[in-house]
């Protein structure tokens, strides 16, 4: 007979609250030995968000210090450049960060967070034709 939801989520809970209770111990912008000690702890394989503006998350500092454990997820500012930039600011910092990050197919380029309301079409639209070419 199958096993019942409960009987599962008690038999797998203790497992899965090791794996990801220590990471809620952390501040939310982790600073640079954070980031490797969640890593290391959890055995992570990608990082989500790489957040522009947090201290220690340069993208080609992360890159060099934690590229061959992790991959990036991330990494263009949704608060001010995508709402406020120009596409071709955008462009820019796309290609930036596909520099920084993007070798051995270890980067997926996106927004930090969720694009807000106020971004133009056209901001869109230029993370992913450039992230194509």
């Amino acid at each position: 007979m199958k096993a019942s939801y409960d009987e599962d989520k008690e038999k797998y809970r203790d497992k899965i609250a090791l794996r990801v209770r220590p990471a809620y111990d952390y501040p939310a912008a982790p600073e640079r030995d954070t980031v490797v000690d969640i890593g290391n702890r959890l055995e992570l394989d990608i990082l989500d968000p790489v957040q522009p503006a947090t201290a220690g998350m340069e993208p080609s500092r992360i890159k060099s210090q934690f590229g061959d454990r992790l991959a990036f997820h991330g990494g263009i500012d949704e608060q001010h450049l995508l709402p406020h930039g120009t596409s071709d600011d955008v462009r820019n910092e796309v290609r930036r960060l596909i520099d920084a990050m993007g070798t051995d197919g270890a980067y997926i380029v996106c927004p930090a967070h969720a694009i807000q309301p106020d971004t133009p079409p056209e901001n869109i639209m230029a993370i992913y034709d450039t992230a194509l070419e």
